[in-house]
């Protein structure tokens, strides 16, 4: 049986490593009327049209396995992975050597975060096809998986499952670019696991630009949307180089991704090297991007870039412009997370119209704030209860009530210190700063430097060194608040 197979090949972003999905259509021998509208409306991107003509095709022939692979394949692209894995179940009900079918099937398991069936599922379509590149890429991403989430933390200590992950990972990744050098995903993920992993800026550098070497090809076969998130990921692992003149770097990169239209935080990059003009000019072009892009129409978190950007211009001493932000980041609704909470933003008008000498309108603002944080203390979940604490204990400072908010940085000490050093969350080491800067106001200049120099040793350890240079000069400086942006307190 000679079987004719459609391929069409699409990105997306999976977690902060970039996957390569094959959308594998077929088109089976009998030539069905049905299967044939049904593959050009899923060519159209009408996939619900297309489920109706694959159903009529199974209605008239039910033991077709590509039609059932076809139609798992619109629901997937319709977000219902559930649905799409009955369907290619269905497929190799009806016959077990179906590869794509395995391969489909993982994709969408690892959509629905289960990671050990789409391990499973990309391994028997490796066993089928031993060629078969995009399988050992999909299942290196999935190993990946296994020991993501700790960026921020590189004092983690691994587990033997994790250092196995991690080893299939990079031997999934080198299967793919020995078959394909030209593969430059491939590079890709080794750069994010060398990044994950230990925090391996170094390696991880290399692999980027092995990538980025082959641009060509990745806009070629991938899009420049995947080109976009390159530059991205190796801005992001620049900002943990270190070293101060990769910031300049790190921002070209964001740079580089804004113009391919991919959101980025070339803000951060600019804020850490204390150009806010730079970064205003940035955000602004986000910000726009969001407005205007069909693309992000249906962007959930526009409250958390006008915030940003009333942060920036808040530094600038624009301060009515940054009350407009402010305000309309809480009209938005939009999700809090990753830094951007309602709390925050309360506790950001406080500080502006503090500035402007209105008192009044300022407590009020602080007051939100510090109702929202303290059911954030209440919480049984230790890094929210400490995220609370930390912000409340920064309403109060800036209140002037230095003895409730050493208080509640002591609090986050207290929930924090017994895992350090297996562990140490940044709200940790954020505390403690916080304690110095406190008791610097309280006049106690010796303790205070001593927590400071506490902070400073953590944040080293941590491989955050911007922040702990920033401390250092606020000490030489005798200056203890003029310290990094992300510590405006």
């Amino acid at each position: 049986m000679n079987i004719k197979i459609k391929r069409y090949i699409f990105s997306s972003v999976i977690l902060i490593l970039i996957g390569i999905v094959l959308w594998s259509i077929v088109v089976d021998r009998l030539n069905l009327m049905a299967e044939k509208k049904g593959i050009l409306q899923y060519e159209k991107g009408n996939y619900k049209s297309a489920i109706k003509y694959f159903e009529n095709g199974l209605r008239k022939n039910n033991s077709n396995e590509y039609l059932y692979n076809n139609l798992g394949l619109c629901y997937y692209n319709l977000n219902n992975y559930d649905k799409a894995i009955f369907q290619f179940n269905n497929a190799i009900k009806l016959n077990d050597k179906f590869g794509l079918s395995y391969f489909n099937r993982g994709l969408s398991n690892f959509k629905l975060g289960n990671n050990e069936q789409a391990i499973s599922d990309f391994r028997e379509t490796i066993k089928l096809n031993p060629e078969s590149i995009d399988a050992y890429y999909n299942l290196g991403l999935c190993y990946s998986q296994g020991f993501m989430g700790i960026f921020y933390d590189a004092n983690k200590k691994f587990s033997n499952k994790e250092i196995l992950f991690y080893k299939n990972a990079m031997e999934c990744f080198d299967k793919v670019l020995k078959i394909d050098p030209r593969y430059a995903l491939a590079y890709v993920g080794k750069g994010t696991a060398f990044y994950r992993f230990g925090g391996n800026h170094e390696k991880a550098k290399l692999e980027y630009h092995k990538a980025i070497d082959l641009k060509d090809e990745i806009t070629k076969r991938w899009g420049t949307y995947v080109l976009s998130t390159i530059y991205n990921l190796t801005a992001r692992n620049y900002i943990g180089l270190e070293d101060p003149t990769y910031l300049k770097e790190a921002a070209m990169y964001y740079e580089e991704s804004m113009k391919l239209q991919k959101i980025g935080y070339g803000e951060w990059a600019y804020m850490l090297l204390k150009q806010y003009n730079a970064a205003l000019a940035y955000q602004n072009k986000k910000i726009n991007l969001i407005k205007t892009d069909e693309k992000y129409k249906e962007y959930q978190y526009i409250g958390s870039n006008y915030f940003i950007r009333g942060k920036i211009l808040f530094l600038l001493g624009r301060y009515e412009e940054a009350k407009e932000d402010l305000n309309f980041s809480l009209s938005t609704r939009s999700p809090e997370g990753h830094g951007y909470s309602l709390a925050k933003v309360h506790r950001y008008l406080g500080k502006i119209y503090s500035k402007a000498n209105e008192k009044e309108t300022a407590g009020i603002e602080f007051e939100k704030a510090i109702s929202l944080y303290t059911k954030m203390c209440e919480s049984r979940i230790d890094d929210i209860s400490s995220e609370g604490f930390n912000g409340r204990g920064k309403c109060y400072y800036n209140l002037g009530l230095y003895e409730k908010a050493k208080s509640d940085f002591m609090k986050v000490i207290a929930i924090n210190e017994h895992i350090y050093p297996d562990a140490c969350s940044r709200t940790y080491s954020l505390a403690i700063k916080n304690i110095g800067l406190t008791l610097w106001k309280k006049g106690d200049k010796e303790n205070a430097i001593n927590y400071l120099r506490k902070a400073i040793k953590l944040f080293y350890e941590r491989k955050e060194s911007y922040y702990a240079r920033e401390i250092e000069n606020a000490i030489t400086n005798e200056n203890p608040e003029d310290v990094l942006v992300l510590f405006v307190s």
